[in-house]
């Protein structure tokens, strides 16, 4: 959720991703943002900065997949 925590976003649609988990259909739709201050975390235990090197060493769910292939493809 954009408004859980101070951003700011890029007004262009960044990737839309559309995926068939088993028990549900989801779709994704991301942007670039700036993180503006400190955050909270409400959804998640922790957190890591990840950069280009590392990006893939997480174990990632099947639609993030496709994200993080678009981000490393446009850094």
């Amino acid at each position: 959720d954009l408004h859980s925590f101070p951003t700011r976003r890029s007004s262009d649609l960044e990737i839309t991703i559309e995926y068939n988990y088993p028990t549900f259909h989801l779709i994704m739709h991301c942007y670039l943002c700036e993180l503006l201050s400190e955050f909270t975390l409400l959804e998640h235990d922790d957190y890591a900065w990840l950069n280009k090197t590392n990006l893939m060493d997480v174990n990632w769910l099947e639609a993030d997949i496709e994200v993080v292939t678009y981000l490393l493809e446009q850094l």
